[in-house]
């Protein structure tokens, strides 16, 4: 174990940790960003239906809440992406472990095949 960082499990665990994070975002905050969301979008359609004015400070609000899923579906994505490309690497190295483990078992095979 020379190169510790370079174990597949290491990868592994980052892709791990990074789609726990995705299902926290997503399944935890995500309905109820929305249900805020539409609570907001409600209002502010009885709010236009009843007068001509629209409460500056409720299109403040729905602005934020707009801007706020919408940098949680770019967290979400770039979680998401490097879950896939610790994986992606997790895979490749131990394909090549794999590879390397399996040159030395069939050198082995040879060397118990030549004393039989």
């Amino acid at each position: 174990m020379k190169h510790r960082l370079m174990q597949p499990a290491f990868f592994n665990a980052i892709m791990i940790v990074g789609l726990a994070l995705i299902f926290v975002l997503g399944v935890a905050e995500g309905p109820t960003r929305l249900v805020a969301h539409m609570e907001s979008m409600r209002t502010l359609g009885q709010l236009a239906a009843e007068t001509d004015l629209v409460d500056e400070a409720m299109l403040a609000n729905l602005r934020a809440e707009t801007a706020d899923r919408n940098s949680m579906s770019i967290t979400m994505a770039i979680l998401l992406l490097v879950a896939i490309l610790a994986n992606f690497i997790a895979n490749y190295l131990g394909r090549g472990r794999q590879h390397k483990n399996l040159a030395r078992i069939r050198e082995l095979e040879a060397q118990l095949g030549g004393k039989q």
